[in-house]
């Protein structure tokens, strides 16, 4: 889960816009905009 900053995911990959609007992001398909946070 991303817990601060931004990314740009280049396709959802099936998880739904209310996870992504939760912080849930896929990091196979995420490059980060700047600095992040997330919770492993």
């Amino acid at each position: 889960m991303k817990l601060a900053g931004d990314v740009e995911m280049e396709h959802n990959g099936g998880i739904l816009d209310e996870e992504i609007d939760e912080g849930y992001i896929l990091a196979c398909c995420s490059r980060p905009k700047g600095e992040i946070e997330i919770e492993a």
